[in-house]
């Protein structure tokens, strides 16, 4: 549960998790419209439901840490976790995983990160993967709606 005394919460990030999963749910809804009901509402429920889903899985993304740049989702100690429970791990974080900031991005935090001389951790998801992920997502759920028509 995100509350002001996690990592996320003191680093202002608790509305990430919360809005890709409205985002996610809504998306998820708006296909379920146009699977039952295609051929009365038309299109608008795929074209909704892009982008919904499309934000709901990149904003995840967005979770970095302040000091280290960690993309907090593709961190080496997230990927370990089941997918399943991957959101409980992050929410439930009191410190990065790799500088040990606790969320608020001091300088204090940033000259002990500095002074450890810990690489960065390499990013598992690049741009590059990102945007095959995107055009798949994109590329399915307009195949879904044409395929819908065509039936």
């Amino acid at each position: 549960m995100n509350t002001p005394d996690s990592w996320l919460g003191r680093s202002h990030q608790a509305w990430i998790p919360k809005w890709s999963l409205i985002l996610g749910w809504s998306g998820t809804g708006a296909l379920v419209v146009e699977l039952v009901a295609a051929r009365t509402v038309g299109v608008w429920p795929i074209a909704i439901a892009t982008p919904m889903l499309v934000a709901a899985f990149v904003l995840p993304f967005l979770i970095r840490c302040r000091i280290c740049g960690l993309r907090v989702h593709d961190s080496a100690t997230v990927r370990r976790t089941p997918v399943w429970r991957q959101s409980a791990v992050i929410e439930s974080l009191e410190a990065c995983p790799v500088c040990e900031d606790d969320g608020r991005a001091t300088a204090e935090s940033r000259a002990r990160w500095i002074k450890a001389g810990c690489p960065r951790e390499r990013a598992y998801w690049s741009p590059l993967r990102l945007a095959i992920a995107i055009l798949a997502i994109t590329g399915m759920l307009t195949m879904l709606s044409f395929i819908r028509w065509r039936v």
